[in-house]
């Protein structure tokens, strides 16, 4: 019985080594050739941050303290 669950898993392990090794040029093609950044261009439903403000009840982070005392 652990002689087939051994030999199960060498198989099992071997495989997918196996697959893993074996290089397919379509796919390597697709993650070496990058993207030209120059030609993406912003939709109608993006947000330009350059307009985005702090608000009246926006919270200053400066003025936050840590309290460690235990109660």
């Amino acid at each position: 019985m652990n002689t087939r669950k051994i030999l199960f898993g060498i198989l099992t392990f071997s495989v997918l080594i196996f697959a893993s090794c074996t290089s397919d040029s379509a796919d390597v093609e697709l993650y070496e050739t990058g993207i030209d950044k120059s030609k993406i261009t912003k939709g109608p439903d993006s947000i330009d941050k350059s307009k985005i403000t702090k608000g009246t009840d926006a919270i200053d982070k400066s003025k936050i303290t840590k309290n460690n005392k235990k109660r």
